[in-house]
């Protein structure tokens, strides 16, 4: 499956990976998306955003069925909540490759959507912050 696309601005340096449904891409579970009109419209003015959707990216589409966390919290699996499908090495494959795409791509940090009011922006995997912007 190819990659979603970039929103590029070829004036603007500063490149941040970002959840593909927080840029409003109709990639979420339920077909819809998480559009944030400040990440857009604000943050938008400085950022050049690569958007990407995990799920998506191994095949789920949209819409889908939930996933959860489940089993050992100290090596949890990912499970499909209601057909109890196990994606976890699928994801694991997927990001361990995906990985290595992104960090190719020079970016400065990446933003990821969760929960309905929450995002992760973390200028490196080690130092996530927990920013709450409603």
């Amino acid at each position: 499956m190819a990659a979603l696309p970039a929103w590029r601005s070829p004036s603007l340096p500063i490149w941040i990976g970002i959840s593909a449904c927080l840029l409003g891409e109709e990639v979420r579970y339920d077909g819809g998306h998480q559009k944030d009109s400040y990440i857009t419209g604000v943050l938008g003015r400085y950022f050049t955003w690569l958007s990407v959707c995990p799920e998506m990216e191994i095949g789920l589409g949209a819409p889908r069925e939930t996933l959860r966390l489940a089993g050992d919290p100290a090596a949890p699996r990912m499970v499909a909540t209601q057909s109890g499908r196990d994606l976890t090495e699928t994801m694991t494959a997927y990001a361990r490759r995906r990985v290595l795409e992104l960090s190719r791509e020079g970016l400065s940090g990446f933003g990821i959507a969760y929960m309905a009011d929450q995002i992760y922006l973390a200028p490196h995997p080690k130092d996530l912050v927990l920013r709450n912007h409603t």
